[in-house]
């Protein structure tokens, strides 16, 4: 859990993806189980089995919270969507995998600059975005799921209803789950953007419901794959972006670049445009 303040993350693209996010000045949030991490959202599941089988209070009433705790969060189907982003501006893996292998670009974001909560929920309290660094360490997602379950008793005896210590504990493990991957993901330190819509409020023409809430971003999809794929779009402002760094193999006449700027990024300071000091060729 990280404090964001002055942190740049950077989100490695082609070049066709990178004109596109400045052209309409917008980044795509994507259904978190349509990520390349198989175990997306769902790695916590093992952990919190684990954490579970250590805590046993030896009471009947009380392990019956656990065991709908588990349950609930199995059961999840309210998954995030999330854009991912680096602290390295300039990692060889990045570019091969997502830089279109190092032809693209990585785009620096002050991540300070858009209004966000934290995972301990501090920030903008009015928005829906919220946005820390992953943990790769299973030990501190260990210990935090197992501090969180050891107030079970407390929040009991205090007669608050089993069915809200639930829900509340829940749901903090489906928001720590955006947040928590192997530790073989370890090398693209990642940040994360991350939305948590109402899916009730989505589903609510299939099923006829009259849902309200107060701010919601547009739904969309795409094809991926041959698949169907849901994303929001996030709109951002120029002040966000804080420099752009051309990829290891990157074909971008720089002349060009500078007239695209100009004209989408005017802000933007020449200075601030960079060039990968990995030495690939291809």
């Amino acid at each position: 859990m990280a404090k964001i303040k002055n942190k740049i993350g950077y989100h490695y693209c082609s070049v066709d993806i990178f004109m596109q996010i400045l052209q309409n000045k917008t980044l795509w949030l994507s259904h978190s189980r349509t990520m390349n991490d198989k175990l997306e959202c769902i790695y916590i599941l093992d952990i919190l089995k684990r954490v579970i089988k250590d805590v046993d209070f030896k009471d009947s009433k009380k392990n019956e919270i656990l065991k709908l705790i588990e349950k609930a969060c199995q059961s999840n189907v309210d998954y995030p969507y999330i854009i991912s982003l680096s602290k390295n501006k300039d990692l060889l893996s990045q570019w091969r995998a997502y830089g279109d292998n190092g032809k693209g670009a990585a785009i620096g974001f002050n991540l300070s600059k858009i209004p966000h909560k934290d995972l301990l929920g501090n920030g903008d309290s009015s928005s829906n975005i919220i946005i820390d660094e992953v943990c790769y360490k299973e030990k501190t997602i260990y210990n935090i799921l197992k501090k969180m379950l050891e107030t079970i008793p407390y929040l009991d005896n205090k007669y608050i209803e089993k069915s809200t210590i639930v829900e509340y504990i829940s749901q903090f493990i489906k928001i720590l789950s955006a947040f928590t991957k192997n530790s073989k993901f370890s090398e693209e330190k990642e940040y994360r953007i991350c939305y948590f819509p109402c899916y009730r409020y989505l589903l609510k023409n299939l099923y006829k419901e009259n849902v309200d809430i107060e701010e919601h971003l547009d739904l969309k999809f795409r094809t991926k794959n041959s698949e169907i794929v849901s994303y929001f779009e996030y709109k951002f402002s120029d002040e966000i972006i804080s420099d752009i760094v051309l990829g290891p193999t990157s074909r971008v006449n720089i002349n060009q670049l500078t007239l695209f700027l100009s004209q989408y990024l005017p802000s933007l300071k020449i200075s601030k445009i960079l060039k990968s000091k990995i030495p690939l060729t291809y």
